[in-house]
Formats: C-alpha cells, structure tokens, sequence
C-alpha cells in the first residue's frame, strides 16, 4: 500500500504532469523522450512492483507462478488509470486525498486479492 500510495503522490505532482504535457506534445519530434520519461516512471515503478511480487512469493506470501511483470504492469496502469489520466487530461483539476487513499486502497485490494465472483472463484 506504501508503494501504492507513492505511486500516486508522484501522479499527482503539478511538475511530473507538466514532464508528461511536454513528452506528449514533442514525442512525435523526439520519441527518445518519451522512451526515458516511460523509463522513469512508470517502467520503474512496474520493476519495483514486480520486485515486491517476487520477494512476496519467495516467502509464501502469495501464490507463486503468476506472470509478476505482467501482474505489475496491470497494477501501475489501475493505478495511472483513475488519478493520473483525469489529472494529466485536466478532467479534474486535483484530488482529495481522502479519495485518493481511497481508490489507492480498493486497488491494492484487487491486486493482491483479485476479482472475486459470486460463488467465490477468482477471476485473477
């Protein structure tokens, strides 16, 4: 949840959102910036995620033999999905923490957990 919770500060910072306009606006000029802001963010984060994941099945923690890189990047991309795009695309102008810490949570909540169906099968 702390790296979750990390994750989102950085989206949410007015100059990481002003880095992200200009790679937007000059990627097609130079995609090499795109490239290294992809690399500094969220490639990063999904390694760091996917580290966690594997020291976590290490330890029995959770079920191991899942894909941890792809799990990972589903994570960072829930998390970018709600917060960081409405932001990035001016939909909303900030976010309450509260309701950041909330979404953060059912994230967290659904990546280590899963979907759960009616009768309790997991769909993840």
């Amino acid at each position: 949840r702390r790296m979750a919770i990390q994750l989102v500060s950085g989206c949410m910072n007015p100059d990481i959102l002003n880095l992200y306009h200009l790679a937007l606006a000059e990627g097609v000029r130079f995609p090499e910036v795109v490239e290294t802001v992809y690399e500094s963010a969220p490639g990063r984060a999904g390694g760091c995620v996917r580290r966690a994941r594997e020291s976590a099945a290490a330890r029995g923690e959770i079920v191991p033999g899942k894909d941890h890189a792809e799990a990972a990047a589903l994570f960072v991309s829930m998390l970018h999905r709600k917060i960081f795009y409405e932001l990035l695309f001016n939909l909303k102008s900030e976010f309450p923490r509260g309701e950041a810490e909330a979404f953060v949570t059912s994230a967290v909540d659904i990546f280590l957990n899963g979907v759960v169906g009616q009768d309790g099968a997991s769909f993840y």
